[in-house]
């Protein structure tokens, strides 16, 4: 720990030598940003947006970055005024879900879920729930290891 402090005040003089004398007691921490809009405003849209673009899913998590730039988008289309992250979590707050770390309990893109879905051929494509986009990789079904062996000893390839 005393060692972070040296390499710590060691930068502070390296700046101080660059920008001017600085301390520690001129840098003074931020106070909290107040909230700039009341979230009031997004209650209708957000709940509209909520049954249209996504579903519930217990025991799954969405990414709230992910579900926060589908909603600004589909503000954006609509012609409104997109929210910031901070109004977006009050939201989802007062709508009654649960999130830490960035994850949201429960509420996923359909597009995400219906792409993780198989097709008529037994495949399912991959997702990215943190991008909200999806990849053209395909990845086969499950092969179970009796269905494996079999296609070994027959030479069949499914």
């Amino acid at each position: 720990m005393q060692q972070q402090s040296e390499v710590l005040r060691r930068a502070l003089e390296a700046m101080a030598a660059i920008c001017g004398p600085a301390s520690m007691e001129q840098i003074e921490p931020r106070p909290p940003q107040p909230m700039l809009h009341a979230p009031e405003a997004w209650t209708e849209d957000f709940h509209r947006w909520a049954l249209t673009q996504c579903v519930f899913r217990d025991r799954c998590f969405g990414h709230v970055r992910a579900l926060l730039r589908d909603f600004c988008e589909w503000q954006l289309i609509r012609d409104e005024v997109p929210c910031t992250r901070s109004t977006f979590e009050v939201l989802l707050r007062d709508a009654g879900f649960l999130f830490a770390d960035g994850l949201v309990y429960g509420l996923l893109l359909k597009a995400d879920v219906l792409a993780m879905e198989p097709d008529d051929t037994g495949t399912v494509p991959l997702a990215s729930t943190v991008t909200g986009t999806i990849r053209e990789k395909i990845l086969p079904r499950a092969v179970s290891p009796t269905q494996e062996w079999i296609s070994r000893r027959t030479g069949s390839v499914r």
